[in-house]
């Protein structure tokens, strides 16, 4: 990698941090701000389905988007559009303007994180894009590590409104630092002269390590929905303090931090990155589905030092098995399509997840999401074992 590519990619990666740390913000803002509105579990699903509604609208057109344009464009404008957003919402506290406001956040979440994606795995072309995925992985866990806890510490001191702002700051910043990291058409995956005479073909995009990797993300968030979604609520039944919430989602970004470390060395003991990936998948199904056994502060930690260090080496992998499959000129095009499954998870998850908690409690929640992933992890396993047998892998 050249100097200036390194210095695009770290610089690239704090940006990934920046964007992470707002996002990661909401995670306990958002459920806090619906309980205190009154609604019961069902409709706090829903609503959290707002955001990945938003989100799940605008994966493939941003896709598209960086295709022609680049990713400098789409990543100011989403960064522009958060900041308003996170303002609007705290100047409209109530529940009309956070359906609005939470659908704008998700749509402006996924355009920025398909143009960062495909900005970081296009700066080293030709090489394991795994190393560019953790390298962006660990600035979106720096991120997650300090949103959380400083959402949990603001809204105790402050209460909810002025993390909001402390969000729309972040985006007003994020917006004027991407041109002070890339060029005006950074990243652009094909040619503009070219793109209006090219058809797009669907096997460019479509093989195998794409779909395997599509799905295994999918399942990975959609388990995680039941967490993210009623995690906070969950802590808080138990007595604990919204500081405390912020520090066990801290603590799991620590944990995904240091694990991404060790992505290249893990991947070369698994022999390959599905291997490593389905045993990730595993003990992240395992981590969801006990979070209802675990009601101290030691276990709550163990608990989240499992979904961090599963999840954090997931993404990545599911990252690299996706870009890697397709032609370069597809690349962004093929991440939105894996950010469509993503959002789609985030959508109908919480959904789901909060009828079941209606029936059954959030333990009962917590229980299905896990099961629900190991069986998904076992029958991608056995389907990959079987591809890889006729020597279709795709690495």
């Amino acid at each position: 990698m050249k100097p200036s590519t390194a210095r695009e990619l770290f610089a690239t990666c704090a940006l990934s941090g920046l964007h992470a740390m707002a996002v990661s913000m909401s995670a306990p803002l958002i459920p806090l701000q619906v309980v205190r509105l009154g609604v019961d579990p069902g409709v706090l699903g829903v609503l959290l389905s707002l955001a990945a509604f938003g989100a799940l609208t605008a994966a493939l057109p941003t896709g598209y988007v960086v295709r022609r344009l680049g990713t400098r464009l789409p990543l100011v404008a989403s960064a522009l559009v958060t900041a308003l957003v996170c303002v609007y919402i705290f100047s409209a506290p109530a529940l009309p303007g956070l359906i609005v406001g939470l659908l704008l956040f998700g749509a402006c979440r996924t355009v920025f994180a398909v143009s960062i994606q495909s900005h970081v795995g296009g700066l080293e072309l030709g090489t394991d894009v795994s190393a560019n995925f953790g390298w962006y992985g660990m600035g979106v866990s720096g991120g997650q590590i300090a949103g959380p806890l400083v959402a949990g510490l603001v809204i105790d001191r402050f209460g909810l409104g002025p993390a909001w702002l402390i969000m729309a700051g972040i985006g007003a910043a994020l917006a004027a630092g991407v041109p002070l990291t890339m060029g005006p058409g950074s990243v652009v995956q094909e040619r503009p002269e070219v793109a209006p005479s090219r058809r797009l073909s669907l096997k460019d995009i479509v093989s195998w390590g794409t779909l395997i990797g599509v799905i295994a993300s999918f399942t990975t968030v959609f388990a995680l929905g039941v967490r993210e979604s009623f995690y906070p609520v969950y802590l808080k039944g138990l007595g604990y303090p919204a500081a405390v919430t912020g520090a066990m989602m801290s603590a799991r970004g620590i944990v995904s931090l240091l694990s991404r470390f060790s992505l290249g060395p893990l991947v070369r003991m698994a022999r390959e990155r599905f291997n490593l990936l389905c045993l990730c998948m595993a003990a992240l199904a395992l981590a969801i589905g006990t979070t209802f056994l675990c009601r101290t502060i030691p276990l709550l930690v163990v608990n989240s030092i499992m979904v961090g260090a599963s999840f954090g080496l997931a993404i990545p992998l599911t990252q690299a098995m996706v870009f890697g499959s397709v032609p370069a000129a597809e690349r962004g095009i093929a991440m939105g399509m894996r950010m469509t499954a993503n959002r789609l998870a985030q959508f109908t998850g919480p959904i789901l997840f909060g009828l079941v908690t209606q029936a059954g409690g959030i333990s009962a929640a917590f229980s299905a999401g896990g099961s629900l992933m190991l069986l998904i992890t076992g029958i991608l396993f056995v389907a990959w074992s079987r591809l890889s047998g006729r020597g279709r892998t795709a690495r």
